[in-house]
């Protein structure tokens, strides 16, 4: 039951363009243990093992954001973009 709930969890967080990472979904499943009553400690490969039975959950690397692109995130630069 469990591990269906991360697996929805984790889809529902892609579709909104914010894929779960390795540490969050180890965070949400202590949760979800806690919630049961459950304060076993979860593997330190606890995730490779969860990725392998569900494999319509992919893991893999983000690419990092182009400098120029990082630096355009000012308020300013992006107030006046819109106040044009």
């Amino acid at each position: 039951m469990e591990e269906s709930a991360l697996v929805a969890w984790c889809k529902q967080m892609e579709a909104w363009g914010w894929p779960a990472r390795i540490s969050q979904l180890r965070k949400m499943a202590v949760e979800l243990l806690e919630a049961k009553g459950d304060t076993e400690p979860l593997g330190i490969n606890w995730h490779h093992a969860f990725l392998d039975r569900h494999s319509e959950l992919k893991s893999r690397f983000a690419t990092p954001q182009d400098k120029d692109r990082f630096l355009a995130q000012d308020y300013g630069i992006i107030s006046h973009w819109f106040d044009l």
